[in-house]
């Protein structure tokens, strides 16, 4: 007998870490898809205007606070779309155009999208600090152009959730995602050695 071609969402995307700090959506209509028509979807999970998962509890980091985020996405150009935020205190986006950027007071600007469908490894290296930070930002293992700047004087406080895949219906993110890793410490020393493991695992060139 034949099996229906039928799509699959995700509830839950659990954390791999000791934290078990899984993000989830509970709402049908805003879970990602991870398999269309019977077949896993290229690039990890979709996420197409509507789709986004949060943590249930909320995260603050004060002054001085470095945190570090690989996030190996896809993105199809058109709108502006937020890939991960601690809602309006520090977000990884990109805009309509495929303009790579971090926004934490100041924007930063990484460049452009390899183009729609290009999968891609962002790697942001940030120090929160009311008095001014810093933020690094790399693809593919590369520092981007422009990318090196102040990030402003907002640190993530009050307590917020942390997103992925927007806030709404003009910001969702558009594309996949594949792997998401985030450290509240300066990751500096290992990032290469993390890019160079995730860009191999994923084929990324």
């Amino acid at each position: 007998p034949g099996f229906d071609q039928v799509d699959g969402f995700v509830e839950t995307w659990y954390d791999q870490s000791a934290n078990d700090i899984d993000i989830v959506q509970a709402t049908a209509a805003s879970q990602p898809k991870i398999v269309s028509a019977g077949s896993l979807v290229t690039g990890g999970l979709r996420f197409d205007d509507a789709q986004k998962l949060e943590t249930a509890g909320a995260f603050t980091f004060g002054d001085g606070t470095t945190l570090s985020t690989f996030i190996t996405n896809s993105f199809d150009t058109g709108q502006n779309s937020y890939l991960f935020r601690f809602q309006s205190n520090y977000i990884i986006f990109a805009l309509s155009g495929g303009t790579r950027r971090v926004t934490a007071g100041t924007v930063v600007s990484a460049g452009t999208t390899g183009g729609s469908q290009a999968e891609e490894l962002w790697s942001t290296i940030s120090t929160i600090n009311s008095s001014g930070g810093t933020t690094n930002f790399f693809v593919d293992g590369t520092l981007a152009s422009s990318a090196d700047a102040n990030i402003g004087t907002n640190v993530v406080s009050p307590a917020r959730n942390l997103n992925i895949g927007g806030s709404g219906s003009t910001t969702h993110w558009n594309g996949t995602v594949n792997e998401f890793i985030l450290y509240d410490t300066d990751q500096t020393s290992n990032r290469a050695a993390l890019d160079a493991n995730i860009i191999s695992h994923y084929g990324i060139s």
